[in-house]
């Protein structure tokens, strides 16, 4: 499961997106979200917090000794989870809080693996979800994923309610 959020991959997955025209828009913010999550090792080298692997009692099963604040595989998990669930959200989708719950599962696989401790999770899926927000603030005007032409029309505004009460 944690092998899903991996950066390269989610990379991948998001240059795949933009050969298709139809999803170019979302491979793009995809592509940027999985790219900006290059950041998270950054923070690795000024948070000096050691894995729980490397405690005595930890029955290993990743041989990982580097600085653990934040979690990457989360990081990525939730900066893709979050753009597509606001994506998806938007256009209607009932099975958008999927790809919360896989990004949930994503951090939980870290700790269950005794690679990361509760509290790296936790400010990874901070960092992430303000990466997949930020990247579709940065992208707001940009075209989205297709929906139907009835979800198409743009929202109106409070000023506009007032002059034509349905």
């Amino acid at each position: 499961l944690s092998t899903s959020a991996l950066g390269w991959l989610q990379a991948i997955l998001g240059g795949a997106l933009l050969a298709n025209p139809k999803w170019r828009a979302i491979g793009g913010r995809h592509l940027v979200a999985a790219t900006l999550c290059a950041l998270a090792p950054l923070f690795k080298m000024y948070v000096d917090h050691d894995r729980p692997s490397t405690m005595a009692w930890v029955q290993e099963q990743e041989s990982v000794y580097a600085r653990s604040f934040p979690s990457g595989h989360t990081t990525v998990a939730f900066a893709i989870g979050v753009l597509w669930f606001v994506t998806l959200r938007r256009q209607g989708n009932q099975w958008a809080p999927l790809v919360l719950v896989w990004s949930v599962l994503c951090g939980v696989s870290r700790i269950y693996r005794g690679v990361h401790w509760p509290s790296d999770v936790i400010g990874a899926a901070l960092l992430g979800t303000l990466i997949g927000l930020g990247v579709l603030y940065t992208f707001a005007g940009a075209a989205s994923v297709p929906v139907s032409d009835s979800a198409s029309a743009p929202p109106s505004s409070p000023a506009d309610e007032a002059n034509n009460p349905s």
